[in-house]
């Protein structure tokens, strides 16, 4: 998916990375609030920010221009 989004649209970045928090969100709802444990979130997002990184996109720099730290990218989303 990441390979077909224009990596300088920050609508189309976080547009990206959204549907990928809500199909977690999903999975998670789907087994009780009990899907990733505290370690396997944190390996969820550094995938996700790899991902980002490995399509040429800046997250540092993307998060910078929305007000939030390179860790912070989900966060909106994310329930879990």
């Amino acid at each position: 998916m990441l390979t077909q989004i224009d990596p300088q649209s920050d609508p189309a970045v976080l547009g990206a990375v959204q549907q990928v928090i809500l199909a977690l969100n999903d999975i998670n709802m789907s087994h009780n609030d009990a899907s990733f444990d505290t370690d396997e979130r944190e390996e969820l997002c550094g995938y996700i920010d790899e991902a980002l990184v490995g399509a040429g996109i800046g997250t540092e720099a993307l998060a910078a221009r929305h007000g939030l730290k390179r860790w912070e990218i989900t966060d909106r989303w994310r329930d879990w």
